[in-house]
Order: C-alpha cells, then sequence, then structure tokens
C-alpha cells in the first residue's frame, strides 16, 4: 500500500520523447509523455500508454516502499521532500537501475498487452550483451560507469527479472523492494534483501541466468 496518493499526468502532445518518469519528489507521482503513441513498435503493445503506465506505475511502488518506522516516521513528518540524507526517508531511490528498470520492464510486459520483453530487437540485445561478458556483478552493480545513455538497463535488466519471475514467481521477485526499504541505514545491500525475498541472493541469481 503506498502511504500517498499516486498522481498521474500525461505531457503535452507537443513533447516528443517517448517515455515518461516516475518520482517522489515532492510526492508519489509519474509523468507519461504522449510521444510514445508514435513508438507501438518499440514498446511491442497494442497500447503504448497502458504500457507506460503498468511501467511507471511499477516504479512508484518501487520506490514509495518503506519498510521500516524510521523511513515510515520521517515521511510523516517531513514528507518524500527531504533532501537530508534522502534515501533514510526512501531507502529505495539508490537501488540500481539494473533491477530498478529491469523490474519495470518485467511488470509492464505481464498483462498480456504486449511490452518490451516481447521484442525482438530488445532479446538479441540482451544476447549480444551477455555473449560479450557483460553480465557480472561488478558490471551491474555500478552500471552507470559501463553503459551511459544506453537500454542496457531495460535489455539485461528486463529479461534478467523475467528470469527471476518465471524461477521463483512475481510476487516473491516484486516482494524485494519491500524487503530491500527495510535498510534504510545503508540501503546498498543487494544480495541480502534477494536472498529474503526469493531464497537466493542477487550474485547467485546472476550466475545461473547467465
Amino acid at each position: 500500500v503506498m502511504d500517498e496518493p499516486l498522481h498521474v499526468g500525461i505531457i503535452s502532445d507537443r513533447n516528443q520523447i517517448a517515455n515518461g518518469f516516475s518520482t517522489q519528489y515532492p510526492n508519489n507521482r509519474q509523468i507519461n509523455y504522449i510521444g510514445g503513441s508514435m513508438l507501438v513498435d518499440y514498446f511491442s503493445s497494442t497500447s503504448w500508454l497502458d504500457t507506460l503506465v503498468y511501467h511507471e506505475t511499477c516504479h512508484n511502488y518501487q520506490l514509495n516502499a518503506k519498510g521500516n518506522m524510521v523511513s515510515s516516521t520521517m515521511h510523516s513528518v517531513l514528507g518524500n521532500g527531504s533532501i537530508l540524507l534522502p534515501w533514510i526517508t526512501i531507502p529505495n531511490i539508490v537501488e540500481s537501475s539494473f533491477l530498478l528498470e529491469g523490474n519495470a520492464v518485467l511488470n509492464e510486459s505481464w498483462h498480456g498487452n504486449g511490452g518490451r520483453l516481447y521484442s525482438g530487437r530488445f532479446k538479441a540485445a540482451t544476447l549480444m550483451q551477455a555473449k560479450a561478458g557483460y553480465l557480472t556483478p561488478e558490471r551491474v552493480y555500478n552500471d552507470n560507469y559501463y553503459f551511459l545513455y544506453g537500454e542496457h538497463f531495460y535489455t539485461l535488466g528486463g529479461f534478467y527479472s523475467y528470469y527471476l519471475a518465471q524461477e521463483y514467481g512475481l510476487d516473491d521477485v516484486n516482494s524485494y523492494w519491500k524487503k530491500h526499504s527495510k535498510y534504510w541505514w545503508w540501503p546498498f545491500y543487494t544480495n541480502i534483501p534477494m536472498d529474503q525475498a526469493i531464497g537466493k541472493n542477487f550474485e547467485q541469481t546472476l550466475n545461473t541466468f547467465d
């Protein structure tokens, strides 16, 4: 359950950006860009808006999670707008884009409406990246140093999350975000909350996926 109402908006049709964004600042909201209506092939979907809303709403659930009393109390006093150690209020905000975007691609593709996991181009890119040796804990932990401005978050991360859902079930995979949000004092753990969610840590699952 989110601790704030989710506000959803669609930006002007004069904006050609095909994506959207989700944020907790200053409140729980998402904005979707109407330019995506021209890219049904990219989204591999009959409805760009359905796919985008599923994707961005997944981010809202990921980031809004507060599995500890400290974050919940901070939110009740300061809201989500605090710039003082923001991960204390929103622990999941520091998580890797590989996991954030990958999980959102999984959820956008789970409803029988299409989504980027149905894309042959995305699958081919994932296989090429895996063959090139890009699926290592070091690279995906520190992905911004290696994959600037790329789509690997969505390709590698999406098919990795799909693998997890096939092996362990969608509900347990999605529970990772609640487990991770417990660690407000040091939200840079990945192995521990993954083990709590599905019974295997992150590095183990990445090795079996590869």
